[in-house]
């Protein structure tokens, strides 16, 4: 087991640590809202929280995701956490497999879950059931997408 530690910061001054129940809960919505260049968002959303304290936050960081930390996104993620929740964080690395589930993970599920909707709801429509039958149309596997919004 590796583990990384940022420079100690001055003792919290925002709210009460989560509860262990609602750890992970709160990272993936912390790790969501980061104002981050993409590089270090991306090594938010592939870390699991281990634990928080008033003053500490440990996070997991799996093994084969270990090339996405360096000093800098490690300095640059502790201030956007400090800045999201007005609190002075220590902000610890450990590299070590885990088996929850990350908010990268869970936006790929979700993903993938609302393209599986996209495509029964797009099968079931009667309209399309007609051209296919008229027309021996399929659709395509892998070809329903998600639009982002905006674009």
């Amino acid at each position: 087991q590796q583990s990384a530690t940022t420079t100690p910061a001055a003792a919290a001054t925002g709210p009460a640590a989560p509860t262990p129940d609602t750890l992970h809960t709160w990272w993936h919505d912390v790790a969501s809202r980061l104002q981050l260049a993409q590089a270090t968002k991306q090594v938010a959303l592939n870390c699991t929280p281990v634990d928080k304290t008033a003053t500490r936050l440990i996070l997991a960081l799996e093994p084969d995701k270990q090339a996405l930390l360096g000093d800098q996104r490690k300095q640059q993620l502790q201030q956007a956490l400090q800045a999201l929740l007005k609190e002075d964080l220590q902000l610890e690395f450990r590299v070590q497999s885990h088996e929850q589930q990350t908010p990268a993970e869970r936006q790929r599920d979700q993903q993938q879950e609302q393209r599986e909707q996209a495509l029964r709801f797009i099968e079931e429509d009667p309209h399309v059931q007609k051209m296919q039958k008229q027309y021996q149309a399929q659709i395509q596997p892998g070809s329903v997408d998600l639009i982002k919004p905006g674009t």
